[in-house]
């Protein structure tokens, strides 16, 4: 299956960045899965429909909402109350490699877009994608 992606309506870039809501109905958008974003080579703004249905599941980045996610190292990771609290209650650290974007989320890595960093020689998950 073909992994999500996102380019620009005017100039075709893949330069994106969420925009901020400029009105009630952008709020309202945002709940119908319509995010406005805005293209960072040309500031065209437009909105993008992310609600899919079949990648509601898995972890999406929250800056570029790519699904191509790596797991991010435990060491120069700086960790807030708030990120100790959701790491005990089970979240997961990942990386964005497009973004170099570092969260946490409650839900796991999609394993059709597991990149080749975190797989072994024999094509194996590195680290378990359930665990």
């Amino acid at each position: 299956m073909k992994s999500f992606s996102l380019n620009c309506e005017k100039c075709g870039s893949s330069q994106l960045r969420r925009s901020r809501r400029q009105s009630l109905g952008d709020f309202a958008k945002i709940l119908q899965g319509q995010h406005p974003v805005r293209c960072v080579d040309c500031g065209h703004r437009f909105v993008a429909n992310l609600l899919q249905f079949d990648k509601l599941p898995f972890a999406r980045c929250p800056k570029c909402f790519s699904l191509d996610l790596t797991t991010s190292p435990s060491k120069g990771y700086h960790s807030t109350l708030w990120r100790t609290l959701m790491l005990s209650l089970g979240a997961h650290k990942y990386r964005c490699p497009a973004c170099r974007y570092n969260f946490l989320s409650f839900r796991f890595r999609d394993p059709e877009t597991i990149s080749h960093a975190d797989q072994d020689s024999h094509g194996n998950s590195a680290r378990p994608v359930g665990s």
